[in-house]
């Protein structure tokens, strides 16, 4: 009971205290000054509120003054009055509602820095700060004029007036804001602010033009702009090349080059100086002007130039101009290549152009090989035979010039060949003897005349002539012919590569051979005979052709010349009837005698009877005549058809035909060519015939002997080497038009012509 009173009576003690502290505070008395700090424009009116949320007490506005309290006004009281200082510039407005008072006091020409505050009996409030603001009037640029190289560092400062607050520096180039790029600076002078900014820009040739400005704010909604300078930013040339930049200049060697050079741009673009050099010599100025002219342009022109601009400033990049000079082909003239016969053999030239050459080998007017855009031309022939000895046409053509040949010699290492193994030589006793025989060979060969025993003839004098680079012609002669005389010789020609036996047979004179085998074709009024000729019985002979009808002589020949032994003669024989069957035979004859071939018929063709009667009434028939005209002329054409294919079987019979379509060359070109004339004839058609393609050679007795057996007998009386290199020169023209005219292969030369008539 005594311990609870006690508890009771600390607690009622407690609370009683408490209620004392509590009702001896004031809830919530505050006195605030605004605005802190304070801002006002220079000559304006500043105006300063001092609230309270009490409504009784005295205010007073106070400010500082080196560390006193000078009174601006003051109010409030029992009495709620407003009473202001004299000789402050200031106004007191006093405003008393139920809740709370508000004290507004103005200041008419308030000063930089001061500091106010008002305060009650009470309470103090915060202090505010005045700050009149000073406005940024001008902003200047310097320098004037802005020249700057380009590449280099340009400086651009902009000043400001004395201000407060500080001002706000912008920095433009032609709209464009780069305020990033300065740096500032400031100096204050009595509480104001002068603001430098200096711009450092690396300037480039996209900058010459631009416009250059700041402007300056220290205050909201106001600016100012410094003058507007243009930036002059010099730079050195740029050129262009108008020819050969992308691509080379070309032009034609001995011709005026004239390479060009262009001002793109330059600043200043005055008193530009031009420079010309070779690029791997730039020191050496060869011109000094935009257009630089080379006449007669040489091929060791050829290389890149360079043209550079000079100004104030320095020089340009230079412009490269690539020339590429343009020359015609030239063969390279070299010896003769020289193999052995049976090897495999590699003909080559080196050919000097630009652009490079495209090359054609020909054997005669056949087409080797056809080489595109090549700096050597090489020809291979598998196994070199001792005809191709010959001098092989080269040519070699691009954009400057088709046509340039040249002759490429080959000789072959061979033993001797001869036309024919067996001669057979009919003399008299007062005619004496003289033959001779044709022989291919390289080198050139020894030969000696025996009797058929084996022992040397020394009755005979022979002698050999050089006919071509790998033919000759033996010769023998003896004026007086005895009985011991006739029979059988050996001619045996050799040299280091081997031998060859002609066997000659030395008879009295007679009567010739007959003809052998006789052809004919009949057409309607005419009939075409071919024959082969035989030994003229050592007399010249001639031939006639003789034509029965029955048992009559019909129509007979003229006397026809003889071209050789074993050649193929042809003549036609006229004034035939229609449909009607002939016997026809040819006769050889000389001043000992006649011989006849073997006889053979044939029957002329059906007239037709469609042919001149009609055509000579064409005039009363008309439009009838006209279509069988028509019919006459296509029945004639078919006929001389039928009559050529014919006479190509003639041809296929023909044993002296040359064969020259096998072919020893790997790059032979799979294509027919026709050229119109043949390239060695053209080169030697003022100096003889070509020994190399008009002697058809035969060797008897050797296992290749089939290779040569077409090569004909031909006898050469003039002295040439088709090996001379002068001939090419000299018909130059020629060889041109047989290159640009090549069409399918002219076989004509590969048959004897059996087409003269009489």
């Amino acid at each position: 009971m005594g311990m609870g009173f006690v508890m009771i009576k600390w607690k009622i003690e407690l609370l009683t205290v408490l209620f004392i502290c509590f009702s001896s505070i004031t809830v919530g008395e505050s006195i605030t000054l605004t605005p802190t700090p304070a801002y006002v424009l220079h000559g304006h009116v500043l105006e300063l509120t001092c609230k309270s949320n009490r409504t009784k007490g005295f205010y007073e506005f106070f400010y500082m003054k080196s560390e006193q309290k000078i009174s601006l006004g003051r109010g409030g009281g029992s009495f709620q009055s407003c009473l202001n200082e004299t000789d402050t510039g200031t106004t007191i407005d006093c405003d008393f509602g139920n809740n709370s008072w508000k004290f507004t006091l103005l200041i008419s020409n308030p000063e930089h820095n001061q500091t106010i505050f008002c305060k009650d009996d009470r309470n103090t409030s915060v202090n505010s700060t005045i700050f009149v603001a000073v406005p940024v009037t001008s902003v200047t640029l310097a320098p004037t004029s802005i020249n700057v190289t380009a590449g280099q560092q340009m400086y651009i400062n902009c000043t400001t007036s004395y201000c407060y607050p500080q001002a706000n520096i912008t920095w433009y180039m032609s709209s464009t804001n780069f305020t990033n790029q300065f740096t500032l600076t400031k100096n204050t002078s009595n509480g104001l602010v002068r603001t430098l900014s200096a711009l450092s820009i690396n300037a480039s040739k996209s900058d010459n033009g631009k416009r250059v400005y700041c402007t300056a704010s220290n205050i909201s909604g106001r600016r100012v702009n410094s003058t507007v300078n243009m930036l002059t930013v010099l730079y050195k040339p740029e050129v262009i090349p108008l020819a050969g930049f992308l691509s080379p200049y070309r032009v034609i060697e001995g011709q005026t080059a004239v390479l060009k050079c262009a001002l793109i741009d330059a600043n200043p673009y005055t008193s530009i100086i031009w420079r010309w050099s070779r690029t791997y010599r730039p020191e050496y100025v060869l011109y000094s002007g935009p257009n630089y002219t080379i006449p007669n342009i040489q091929r060791n022109m050829s290389g890149t130039y360079n043209c550079t601009a000079s100004n104030s400033v320095g020089t340009s990049e230079a412009g490269i101009t690539t020339v590429d000079v343009l020359y015609k082909p030239k063969i390279a003239d070299t010896t003769s290549t020289t193999v052995n016969e049976s090897d495999r053999t590699i003909l080559s030239r080196e050919i000097v152009s630009n652009p490079l050459s495209n090359v054609s080998w020909y054997n005669g007017s056949k087409l080797l090989d056809y080489q595109v855009s090549v700096a050597a031309a090489t020809l291979t022939i598998e196994k070199a035979m001792c005809t191709d000895t010959r001098n092989f046409t080269l040519i070699a053509g691009n954009t400057v010039e088709r046509n340039v040949s040249a002759l490429v010699e080959l000789i072959v290492y061979c033993k001797p060949r001869s036309y024919s193994g067996n001669i057979t030589l009919g003399v008299t006793d007062t005619s004496g003897i003289d033959f001779s025989t044709t022989v291919i060979a390289y080198p050139e060969p020894r030969y000696e005349l025996r009797y058929e025993n084996g022992t040397t003839s020394n009755k005979m004098m022979g002698s050999i002539t050089r006919n071509d680079v790998n033919n000759f012609t033996i010769r023998f002669n003896q004026t007086a012919v005895k009985q011991d005389d006739y029979g059988i010789y050996r001619l045996l020609v050799s040299n280091p590569f081997g031998e060859t036996v002609v066997v000659l047979t030395v008879i009295p004179q007679r009567k010739p051979n007959m003809p052998e085998r006789v052809e004919i074709v009949c057409e309607v009024m005419r009939a075409r005979v071919q024959w082969r000729s035989s030994f003229d019985g050592g007399d010249p002979q001639s031939f006639t052709v003789i034509v029965l009808n029955g048992q009559q002589r019909e129509s007979r020949s003229d006397n026809i010349s003889d071209k050789g032994e074993n050649v193929i003669h042809s003549t036609f024989v006229q004034n035939l009837q229609p449909s009607t069957t002939y016997v026809i035979y040819v006769t050889a004859q000389n001043r000992h005698g006649l011989s006849s071939s073997e006889k053979v018929s044939c029957t002329t063709l059906e007239e037709d009877s469609t042919d001149l009667p009609f055509i000579a009434g064409g005039a009363a028939a008309g439009g009838i005549t006209l279509a069988i005209v028509l019919v006459v002329v296509v029945v004639v054409l078919l006929r001389l058809k039928k009559r050529q294919n014919k006479e190509r079987n003639f041809d296929k019979n023909n044993p002296m035909r040359t064969n020259e379509d096998a072919s020893h060359y790997t790059t032979l070109a799979e294509q027919d060519v026709t050229v119109e004339r043949n390239v060695y004839e053209i080169l030697t058609q003022k100096e003889g015939t070509n020994q190399y393609e008009a002697c058809l050679m035969k060797e008897s007795q050797e296992t290749n002997s089939q290779m040569y057996e077409s090569l004909q007998k031909t006898e050469i009386s003039d002295k040439r080497n088709i090996s001379d290199k002068h001939m090419i020169a000299k018909y130059t023209k020629d060889v041109s038009n047989i290159y640009a005219n090549q069409s399918a292969t002219d076989n004509s030369a590969e048959y004897i012509n059996l087409s003269f008539s009489k």
